[in-house]
């Protein structure tokens, strides 16, 4: 059991709208590597963010296992998250998923399987 700790990039980019006070927005990507069922992944704090959209990737071999991406606004209680379609982002095989939420902590969660070895990646931005 390890504790998987993701790395984080920030990038701006130039955005088509001209409602904004600028023409770039900040997107983050962040990923967790080498994440299997016995491990914890750490969680990334968006609360400054005032909720967030984006899209969460997973790829790798994963043994039997099933991937969430889960949210909390206390960082104790977790609970999984909801597509825009509205619903469970949950994934035993390579899959994306796109998401709108206002928690303040994300993170993916592993459990079932064996022999798992999985990439987690979510790229997401400010909702403001």
């Amino acid at each position: 059991m390890a504790t998987i700790t993701p790395a984080t990039t920030a990038t701006s980019i130039e955005t088509p709208f001209s409602e904004r006070s600028s023409n770039y927005v900040s997107r983050s990507t962040t990923t967790w590597t080498d994440l299997s069922t016995a491990d914890t992944a750490t969680s990334i704090d968006v609360s400054g963010l005032g909720g967030v959209v984006g899209v969460f990737e997973v790829n790798g071999t994963f043994g039997g296992a099933t991937i969430v991406l889960q949210g909390s606004i206390d960082g104790t209680n977790w609970y999984t998250l909801e597509d825009v379609q509205g619903t469970a982002i949950s994934a035993s095989s390579a899959a994306l998923f796109e998401f709108d939420t206002e928690v303040t902590s994300i993170r993916p969660s592993s459990s079932g399987g064996s022999a798992d070895d999985v990439t987690v990646t979510l790229t997401y931005r400010s909702k403001a």
